[in-house]
């Protein structure tokens, strides 16, 4: 028995999904890939749960993917909808974290499902860095079964708990060393403007930083190396901004220009992957903002 997910960087989403499916089957050799390369026989293969990734949404083979159909709720609730009838599809936990995923943190802020606080993005950071195990399936279990549980207690609940099991100290440290990093990179920035938009360049990738920094930039547009694969870039809007929706356009504007290419959009238009290094995608923007895309 095999569960396969996407590689880092995690989400609730996957993470918690992979977490509570491990309660029911503790000995699955967890795996992650990249999501363009699942071998097409596990599509195929009922002895392999396919958590976010895949494209396709397929219970009786155990497939459970919802980025190929933005009307398709997370991994986590289609988990919770076909194995545990237990927890209320309609928790407050549940439906935040599907909102997030599929449409975006500043979504989760205008439905009121969550408000933005340095203490619990840090707190889940740090959950993301701990590997999902039976035994952290069991506590997301039990925290997912209180009803009126919110999203931020949820996250302080849990952090608390694995905190209690000793599992946060490593990635405690990890994350100040990202953060530092993070800061380093910042400094290393390149900004553009092309109609109006502000456009943030980096030969590396800000990953998992791209919430904080676009809460702390002006930039309408990040273009950087995939965090996945270094021959790919992505091209990644800033949710956040009022004018999402144009942003969302003109990001579709730069990536025609490169339309060939495509390997990767979200349902929601967030993010777009090329396949191109992204010095390459930089050199050529570099020579379009002589005149106008």
């Amino acid at each position: 028995m095999k569960i396969i997910s996407h590689l880092p960087p995690r989400h609730m989403d996957d993470f918690c999904a992979i977490s509570l499916l491990l309660t029911l089957y503790p000995k699955a050799i967890v795996e992650y890939v990249h999501p363009q390369n699942v071998p097409q026989d596990y599509l195929y293969n009922k002895d392999i749960f396919l958590v976010d990734v895949g494209g396709e949404y397929n219970a009786n083979r155990n497939n459970f993917d919802h980025h190929q159909d933005k009307d398709i709720p997370c991994s986590l609730l289609l988990i919770v909808k076909h194995f545990f009838p237990q927890i209320d599809k309609q928790n407050p936990v549940i439906q935040t974290i599907d909102v997030i995923d599929r449409f975006g943190f500043q979504e989760a802020i205008t439905k009121n499902l969550t408000k933005p606080s340095k203490t619990i993005n840090k707190l889940r950071k740090t959950i993301l860095l701990i590997e999902p195990t039976p035994e952290v399936g069991y506590v997301i279990k039990e925290l997912l079964l209180k009803k009126n549980n919110t999203y931020d207690e949820f996250m302080y609940t849990l952090y608390k708990a694995l905190k209690q099991q000793g599992l946060t100290y490593k990635a405690e440290r990890k994350i100040e060393e990202e953060e530092k990093i993070f800061k380093e990179k910042i400094a290393k920035l390149t900004y553009i403007k092309l109609d109006n938009f502000n456009i943030a360049l980096s030969s590396e990738s800000l990953s998992p930083y791209h919430s904080e920094f676009f809460a702390q930039s002006k930039v309408d547009i990040l273009i950087e190396k995939n965090s996945m694969n270094p021959q790919h870039t992505s091209i990644i809007v800033n949710t956040m901004q009022p004018y999402k929706e144009k942003t969302i356009e003109y990001a579709d504007k730069i990536t025609s220009l490169f339309s060939d290419n495509i390997i990767f959009k979200h349902t929601t238009g967030f993010i777009r992957v090329i396949d191109a290094p992204v010095k390459e995608i930089i050199n050529n923007l570099a020579k379009i903002c002589k005149g106008k895309i």
